[in-house]
């Protein structure tokens, strides 16, 4: 079967593995496979089992080549990595990519048949250096702006929201209505009503934060918006658009004094101010030594494999399907034929013509025994 065969490294830890089939075991598998259809297959004008071979292989003969070929294909595969060297054998979870397949698939018969599939192999490194490393590991302190930063963070959590009568401002909680305007009139499927967002916090679509600053609630009015790549708004960059916008409702928000009942609502160990900033800085201290701890114990390991050398799927994080037939012919018999298979044997843009198959990645797959039963009822 395998007359020839040679491997060639390649990078990123492959290899491209190239066999040769004899013609006459390519043509002996196609053969045996048009007597099993003959035998199967339902042609109109012809009992099942008395199809002519030369009449199934003038309408059908491209499709079963090639079935009847990467079958043979894959079994020579299997045969040529039996005595491979370790170190070229497949990762125990890859799936061989066949090269060139449109190729291959339109090989002569009566002819040799040579192909190649590229695949992952074990890496090969030298040890790297893993002892006596210098390690840098950061120095974390906790500043008196980190404590600010979380006592402002649960004076937030712990404010008291109330309705304001005045102008919006920066931190306010505003409920407006909005929708773009064209040739004065509303455009309907832009309209947006009872949203509600914080002033100054960005979190809104059309990035309206200054343009409400001033207005109360119940003022209306339509303002021109211009966008850049900036404002990262796919679909309006480098437009001008009217916005109609009206403010329902303003709310502020009162924030509670950095005081005993401050701490004493947050913790009940703390009971005064001093408490709470001490805690919070015991906190944070907490996790900075933590983290410390954790580079420590890391770093060395990240500076010992860094140079370490990778599969090229590892690399791309690339999942492999490792188990028999893509797309829907799971469960499907071997030796059934679909007239929609003989179709996209003749069609390259026929979507079967991309179904994968189990040993070799990329090929179409096998027929179903539903096309065999769909032409039997047309029979």
């Amino acid at each position: 079967m395998v007359t020839d065969k040679s491997i060639k490294e390649l990078e990123n830890s492959q290899v491209a593995l190239t066999v040769t089939v004899d013609a006459a075991t390519v043509q002996g598998d196609y053969v045996k496979k048009l007597q099993k259809y003959a035998k199967e297959v339902v042609i109109d004008g012809f009992r099942k089992g008395k199809v002519p071979q030369s009449v199934l292989e003038r309408k059908y003969g491209k499709v079963i080549w090639e079935e009847s070929l990467f079958e043979t294909l894959e079994t020579a595969l299997k045969e040529a990595e039996k005595d491979l060297e370790p170190k070229y054998q497949p990762l125990p979870f890859e799936l061989p990519e066949l090269q060139d397949e449109e190729a291959v698939a339109a090989s002569e018969k009566g002819k040799d048949v040579t192909f190649t599939v590229k695949y992952d192999v074990k890496p090969s490194f030298e040890l790297p250096q893993y002892k006596g490393l210098d390690i840098e590991v950061p120095e974390v302190e906790v500043t008196e702006a980190d404590v600010n930063k979380e006592i402002e963070k649960y004076r937030d959590s712990n404010s008291i929201v109330r309705i304001k009568d005045g102008e919006v401002e920066n931190g306010d909680i505003v409920t407006v209505d909005y929708c773009e305007v064209e040739d004065g009139e509303p455009v309907e499927s832009t309209k947006r009503d009872g949203f509600t967002f914080t002033v100054g916090s960005g979190y809104n679509y059309y990035k309206i934060d200054e343009d409400i600053l001033g207005m109360k609630k119940g003022e209306e009015k339509t303002i021109e918006k211009s966008y850049t790549e900036e404002d990262n708004m796919p679909g309006y960059t480098g437009e001008t658009i009217q916005l109609h916008i009206a403010v329902k409702e303003v709310k502020h928000k009162e924030l509670p004094e950095v005081d005993d009942d401050l701490a004493q609502d947050i913790k009940e160990e703390w009971k005064t101010a001093e408490d709470m900033v001490n805690g919070i800085k015991a906190d944070l201290q907490a996790k900075a030594d933590e983290y410390k701890e954790n580079e420590q114990a890391e770093r060395p390991a990240r500076a010992a494999v860094e140079e370490l050398p990778q599969p090229e799927r590892t690399r791309r994080g690339e999942h492999q399907e490792v188990h028999g037939y893509a797309g829907d012919d799971k469960g499907a018999g071997a030796g059934e034929l679909e007239a929609g298979d003989c179709q996209a044997a003749q069609d390259p843009a026929h979507p079967r013509r991309n179904q994968g198959r189990g040993e070799l990645r990329g090929r179409p797959g096998r027929v179903r025994q539903e096309g065999r039963e769909r032409a039997e009822e047309r029979a």
